[in-house]
């Protein structure tokens, strides 16, 4: 924990207005409450199934897009975007799963 630290010392890293509000609240006394987002412990097969049915389901919505542009959006470089993701072939990496054994499976 940065407790200990000098705030001016490290005020320009780049957490620095994090750091400084830190110093701040616990030079005053107030418990600064810092939160982390929650680490992924799944193991990796989990993990990939998940990525590529998102994948997938990006690619349905990318092509529902697709199929009526606005006309703003017609032939820009977001549209050949849409384009080239449409035409990713996921059925090889639907097919395809992790070995087992890698990780914690």
């Amino acid at each position: 924990m940065l407790l200990n630290r000098d705030p001016e010392r490290y005020s320009n890293d780049v957490g620095g207005v994090e750091a400084d509000t830190f110093f701040t609240l616990t030079a005053a006394g107030i418990p600064a409450v810092r939160t982390r987002r929650p680490h992924d412990h799944r193991s990796r097969t989990p993990r990939w199934c998940d990525a590529v049915s998102e994948m997938t389901a990006q690619q349905g919505q990318y092509t529902a897009w697709l199929e009526a542009p606005p006309e703003n959006l017609q032939d820009t470089a977001t549209a050949e975007a849409l384009q080239a993701s449409r035409d990713l072939d996921l059925t090889e990496l639907q097919a395809t799963h992790p070995p087992r054994g890698v990780g914690r499976d």
